[in-house]
């Protein structure tokens, strides 16, 4: 738990949402107190609030949405959804390509190095029949 949230209960706010989409939000906030902007997305780990491109706590209200404390005057705030998980996987799947591609590659270069000696070979023991065969 944090500090207490004081809040101007008289203070008057103005919301104007700037853009939304899936995972983001952006708003800009015009208060003369000490308030709450409480949004309807879901609270779940991976969100990262900002007031003017600084992280704030996210605040869950309601048990299940989200909100910022936000300080007099105007503001700039945003909601961006962004969880580990998904970078976490994104390393793991990059890794996973490129391990395959390196195997594959390896592969190739194993099978055109094996082609070669046995082009050789079959050169030479060419080469060695005809000078046996040779009076």
């Amino acid at each position: 738990m944090g500090s207490p949230l004081v809040l101007d209960t008289n203070a008057k706010a103005e919301v104007q949402i700037l853009k939304q989409s899936s995972g983001y939000l952006s708003t800009q906030t015009k208060s003369d107190g000490n308030s709450v902007l409480i949004t309807n997305l879901q609270f779940y780990p991976g969100w990262k609030v900002l007031v003017d491109k600084k992280s704030v706590p996210a605040l869950r209200v309601n048990h299940a949405f989200m909100a910022a404390q936000i300080p007099p005057g105007e503001h700039q705030i945003e909601f961006k959804y962004s969880p580990r998980s998904f970078w976490l996987g994104l390393f793991v799947s990059t890794c996973s390509i490129l391990i395959i591609l390196g195997c594959w590659l390896s592969q190739k270069i194993i099978s055109h190095q094996k082609n070669r000696l046995l082009q050789n070979l079959s050169k030479n023991q060419h080469i060695e029949n005809l000078t046996l065969n040779h009076p």
